[in-house]
């Protein structure tokens, strides 16, 4: 069974957006008798919380800078380590001709557990053309 609480709030200026985002989800098994192993085996709870903060800007009418923050939380019962993810992401679009924009970005995350921390590093681009 999983239950899901969303909530969010945005306020949008003349140039500048502002969106706040939390969730809040928690699984669990129904069938606690079924021979599976996964992470919800044994009776164990899954619950993931997260916020974030994504602001963007219109820099010139052909162009537009966003970041986005993001922390996740992930835990479990029955002594199962939980783990944290925190995520940084720049995006500068800018339309190049009538029909094409380009978007760079830039991202940066951190996740923390016992079972699997990493750090990663990268900047995206993309190229989209209408026709």
């Amino acid at each position: 069974m999983q239950r899901h609480q969303d909530l969010s709030f945005a306020t949008l200026g003349v140039r500048t957006t502002l969106i706040v985002s939390a969730f809040r989800n928690d699984a669990r098994r129904l069938d606690s008798t079924a021979v599976v192993t996964d992470d919800l085996s044994n009776g164990n709870l899954l619950n993931q919380k997260g916020l974030s903060v994504n602001v963007s800007h219109q820099l010139t009418p052909l162009s537009a800078l966003s970041v986005l923050a993001s922390l996740t939380k992930t835990g479990a019962s029955l002594g199962l380590q939980g783990s944290d993810l925190k995520l940084l992401t720049t995006t500068l679009t800018s339309r190049v001709r009538q029909n094409a924009d380009l978007s760079l970005s830039a991202r940066h995350a951190v996740s923390s557990g016992t079972a699997s921390s990493y750090t990663e590093s990268a900047v995206l681009a993309s190229l989209r053309l209408r026709f």
